[in-house]
């Protein structure tokens, strides 16, 4: 499970969309889930860091190994993006609904 040392972002101080850069910190740093809408295809990502048992230096012990994971809304999972487009603002937070559903409604720009 991704542990963060940060409180969740205060969404009225996002500019969105927001580049790759700017999205891959955010979850990083604060634990956020993004929504990516590349290409015509709309997923989200988030970062997920485990604990596996692995042998090191000869002594088994636990190693954190991390995956950034990418499901589109049917819950498939992303496998090909036009790698040019990841240079694009085409990122935002992604939300959730109250019971921890995606919300899949068209974004509206968040104004500063």
């Amino acid at each position: 499970m991704t542990e963060t040392t940060n409180e969740l972002l205060q969404l009225d101080t996002i500019t969105e969309p927001f580049d790759l850069q700017t999205a891959l910190g955010y979850m990083n740093d604060n634990g956020e889930f993004i929504r990516g809408q590349i290409d015509g295809r709309d997923f989200y990502m988030y970062k997920d860091t485990q604990k596996r048992p692995s042998v090191v230096k000869g002594k088994r012990q636990f190693v954190d190994v991390t995956t950034v994971w990418a499901f589109d809304r049917y819950n498939n999972s992303v496998t090909t993006l036009n790698m040019a487009n990841l240079f694009d603002k085409t990122f935002r937070i992604m939300q959730f609904d109250e019971n921890g559903n995606p919300d899949w409604t068209e974004p509206k720009a968040t104004e500063v």
